[in-house]
């Protein structure tokens, strides 16, 4: 059962959102929605713009250094906790192996768990660098270090792009999905297993790393409120350039909130206005 002050905090994040603009010190805009947040692991909103913040934060770790991802999976069951246990053991043993030690330098685990036909299903998401780690050496690792003897485990190089990196490292550091968070019974199961757990941490060479990229918003010399989403969204609609810059860094098409807020675009207008020239004046009546 969730707290009803930690369920509280759920239902209310997000509200009273505003938009910032910030000048860093060598003179890069941007831009970053403030808003009551609960900062809680159950909550999608949250889990996405912390993921975001890691994914800056991997692209800046990494800098020319190959980056590769590992996913370790267990078979799906029925409870989730002792699968959690299971996990998280096994890769503690798994990092003591000779085959991890002559390959892996550093790096960080994300934990990810959804919820599908045959019942929970735990993995984890490894982001490394190092060495070539060849497939069948590590799931032979995998299958000796978990005692359901399981070597369902999958490596690949992660593409050297920018982008490449922070799309993986988003995907990765999501603690879970809609296979969860929409059923209330797997929800409130998921919260208990979760408890005093960790969905991120770094190891090896990464270990202290803080993976939370803040240092963009901290160069920022003074934030500017440009007001509450709503309204910055409106001013876009009405072709307001410095909002529609606005909308455009945070994620926002204004476009698609028009119905939503009972606007038109600008050119719905400027179409709207022309249909309305176009027509013939009305007669006036003449007077006796």
């Amino acid at each position: 059962m969730i707290p009803a002050n930690r369920l509280e905090r759920l239902l209310t994040c997000g509200q009273k959102a505003i938009v910032q603009c910030g000048v860093t010190a060598d003179g890069e805009v941007v831009h970053r929605v403030v808003a009551r947040r609960c900062h809680d692991r159950l909550c999608e909103a949250c889990m996405h713009d912390r993921a975001t913040l890691i994914a800056r934060g991997v692209v800046r770790k990494v800098g020319s250094h190959h980056l590769r991802h590992l996913t370790l999976t267990l078979r799906s069951t029925l409870e989730l906790a002792p699968q959690l246990n299971e996990l998280i053991a096994a890769f503690g043993r798994l990092r003591r192996r000779e085959v991890w030690k002559q390959a892996v330098a550093g790096g960080a685990f994300f934990l990810e768990v959804t919820y599908g036909k045959s019942g929970w299903h735990a993995h984890l998401h490894v982001l490394f660098v190092g060495k070539f780690l060849p497939q069948r050496a590590i799931a032979d690792a995998w299958r000796a270090v978990t005692p359901s003897h399981s070597d369902n485990v999958h490596v690949c190089d992660v593409p050297k792009t920018e982008q490449g990196i922070k799309y993986l490292t988003t995907y990765a550091a999501k603690a879970t999905n809609t296979s969860v968070t929409a059923d209330p019974h797997h929800l409130a199961e998921f919260a208990t297993a979760m408890h005093g757990r960790r969905c991120t941490a770094t190891f090896g060479t990464w270990r202290g790393f803080e993976l939370t990229d803040t240092e963009r918003e901290e160069r920022v010399v003074k934030w500017e409120s440009l007001g509450p989403v709503r309204r910055v969204v409106a001013d876009a609609l009405d072709g307001d350039p410095k909002a529609r810059t606005a909308c455009k860094a945070i994620g926002i098409e204004p476009k698609d909130y028009a119905d939503l807020l009972g606007r038109t675009t600008k050119r719905e207008t400027a179409r709207s206005r022309a249909k309305r020239t176009k027509r013939a004046p009305p007669k006036r009546r003449s007077r006796t």
